[in-house]
């Protein structure tokens, strides 16, 4: 909001919250933080492509279970998430407002995790960025 009322002449947002913002013109789209331009709005460059090399942060949605829910309704969860993201009608939609829709099965999802924790606290700690900001 602080960019559409011009409180602010940068943001770095979730592009699929923005893409109707940016299709309608109201905001211009610099550059993606992915390793790769947007399959819906391909015009935009990577911030690599824009001269700013190693920089690349990607955003997931996630669906989470608590750590003590059963392995039985973790599976069961894990397979009906991937039945629905394998439909074509989910897939068209998500990608009509901006979400590629990519399935990783429950294990894979969480070593990723694991690595991007890893990867962000290196970051944070070499930056000397005070942890109780956030």
């Amino acid at each position: 909001m602080a960019a559409l009322s011009g409180a602010t002449n940068v943001a770095s947002i979730n592009f699929a919250s923005l893409i109707g913002y940016i299709r309608s013109g109201e905001l211009n789209a610099l550059a993606r933080t992915g390793h790769d331009r947007s399959v819906v709005l391909s015009g935009i460059p990577t911030l690599a492509e824009a001269g700013i090399k190693n920089a690349v942060l990607e955003t997931s949605q996630m669906l989470l279970a608590g750590a003590a829910t059963p392995a039985a309704i973790t599976a069961r969860l894990d397979q009906a998430t991937k039945e629905v993201l394998e439909r074509a009608s989910i897939k068209a939609e998500m990608l009509r407002v901006g979400f590629l829709v990519k399935y990783e099965r429950s294990d894979a999802l969480q070593t990723r995790m694991l690595r991007e924790i890893a990867a962000y606290k290196e970051i944070i700690e070499g930056a000397g960025i005070n942890k109780r900001v956030f």
